[in-house]
């Protein structure tokens, strides 16, 4: 059965859409704007012959992101959240299945269980069966049967882990031992992500780790300040890290690594996908161009412009590119995105987005990068 759709907002977008194609832009102010705001120059006589003759419509023509925009008192960003986890990773090394990452404050923790912790069963099915890959698979609640190393020897526990109202954090990691590999996942570059992702790393590091897997895939950019304190900690020198470009000075910064950062010993391989955009898109280019990075996964989203709204009066706004971020060398992935060194089918949501026990299985970029590891003849970068 097709959704009843909800003809009060079908009238809406409708009625906002009539109202946008009849708005006449005020051609002296938004020439004034584009002229003083905007990233690339424009012809003023090519602008104005544009605006008049097909409007918004015109300004397209010259910057894809223009648009006119109704100020909205009390909007409130829909959000939805992903199904609950019970904050457990289980991965397999050479035949054997143990809990490779248990998150604080998790089901899985309540339950007692321990990152380490060797898996011999899950809901009495033997690790290693199909029943037990299933059941890994499936929904939140198990009964787990670890072995973990004590005085006395291995001894055998049992714990059963309820779901619960648990969520992943945006920047988590964990340790996978056999490659000494520090797994660094960031959802987004938000106030004090840096300084997070930094003591997680160091943490890593002192677990042994010589390989960094960063995944980036889903991220969305967010402050380029927050990605910028990250490359630098990653640069193999002092120099640029990311850029944003634009003709206007005011727009224009340049981030730099004042030296070599405090973990640019690890060998790096970075995770994108489609939904990989902004700062985070950048991030992933710098670190091939400053880390000797290797990029797995999926092209990035080619989004890195950077939009500002002026007002036109009357309530209404208008968007504008001012600047693009851009690589250290310059690099402008505006509608091409990143292309990575070793293409993986990935899906359009990371894994992570609803995280099964089991997610590390199947998850193809994770696998590549560990294969990229695995087959580096260079030792670790000093």
């Amino acid at each position: 059965m097709r959704p009843i759709m909800n003809k009060n907002r079908i009238l809406a977008a409708a009625l906002l859409l009539l109202s946008a194609c009849a708005y006449k832009l005020p051609e002296a102010l938004v020439l004034k704007i584009f002229d003083k705001h905007s990233f690339r120059q424009h012809d003023p006589e090519k602008l104005r012959a544009l605006i008049r003759e097909k409007g918004l419509a015109g300004l397209k023509q010259e910057d894809r992101y223009a648009e006119v925009v109704r100020a909205r008192r009390g909007a409130k960003m829909s959000t939805v959240k992903p199904p609950p986890s019970a904050g457990v990773l289980v991965s397999e090394r050479g035949g054997e299945y143990f809990l490779l990452r248990v998150f604080k404050k998790s089901p899985a923790e309540a339950a007692g269980l321990k990152d380490g912790d060797k898996v011999l069963a899950v809901n009495s099915a033997p690790a290693g069966s199909p029943e037990f890959l299933k059941a890994l698979s499936g929904p939140q609640d198990f009964k787990f049967r670890v072995s973990r190393p004590s005085r006395r020897g291995a001894e055998e526990l049992e714990a059963e882990v309820k779901g619960g109202e648990f969520y992943l954090p945006p920047i988590f990691g964990f340790y996978e031992p056999e490659t000494k590999t520090a797994f660094l996942r960031i959802g987004l570059f938000f106030a004090k992500s840096a300084s997070l992702a930094a003591e997680g790393l160091a943490s890593l590091e002192k677990r042994g780790a010589r390989n960094l897997v960063l995944d980036l895939r889903g991220n969305q950019g967010g402050s380029p300040d927050e990605a910028a304190d990250l490359l630098a900690l990653l640069a193999d020198k002092d120099g640029p890290v990311l850029g944003v470009a634009s003709r206007h000075e005011g727009y224009t910064v340049t981030y730099t690594a004042p030296g070599k950062g405090r973990f640019a010993g690890l060998r790096a391989v970075v995770l994108t996908d489609g939904a990989t955009a902004m700062a985070a898109e950048v991030a992933a280019a710098a670190l091939r161009e400053t880390a000797e990075a290797r990029v797995a996964g999926g092209k990035t989203a080619g989004n890195v412009s950077v939009v500002k709204t002026f007002s036109l009066g009357e309530g209404r706004g208008l968007n504008v590119t001012v600047a693009r971020l851009v690589s250290p060398s310059g690099l402008d992935l505006e509608g091409a995105g990143l292309q990575p060194d070793a293409p993986v089918a990935v899906p359009a949501a990371p894994a992570w987005s609803a995280l099964p026990a089991s997610a590390l299985f199947n998850d193809g970029a994770w696998l590549k990068a560990l294969e990229l590891i695995r087959s580096a003849e260079a030792p670790p970068r000093r």
